[in-house]
């Protein structure tokens, strides 16, 4: 199985083809920013959720980079389930939407404009407006 490609291999392959490491990141910087330009508007997925304290935790992206900070000032509730039921939505949540519409539009075809078709239409519209 193929290696994914992060912004770190790439710097390195870079590297190894003679770049410096200065030069290899400013190239790996305009390719990864071209490859993600249109596919979200967020950071690229996945993230990875650490522990920082037992308040605090760390999202980073797939290339180590903090996504952001989070601090817990109530613990009403464990940090790490809630940890994990983030980072498991987030992750999962671009190829979740995709199956979405390519469901809506088989319901469309089958059954019009049904109930079921406009439940899709909202929780996508939920979905990919954050509302």
């Amino acid at each position: 199985m193929a290696k994914k490609l992060t912004w770190e291999n790439r710097v390195q392959e870079l590297e190894a083809e003679g770049l410096t490491r200065s030069d290899a990141q400013g190239v790996a910087d305009v390719e990864f920013n071209l490859v993600h330009r249109h596919e979200a508007r967020h950071t690229p997925t996945p993230w990875d959720f650490t522990n920082i304290n037992e308040d605090e935790i760390e999202i980073t992206d797939d290339c180590g980079s903090r996504v952001c900070k989070l601090s817990f000032a109530r613990a009403d509730y464990p940090i790490e389930p809630t940890m994990e039921f983030i980072q498991t939505a987030v992750n999962a949540h671009d190829e979740l939407i995709e199956l979405l519409k390519d469901a809506q539009v088989r319901i469309f075809m089958h059954d019009g404009y049904s109930e079921l078709y406009q439940k899709i239409s909202k929780a996508l519209d939920r979905a990919e407006k954050g509302s």
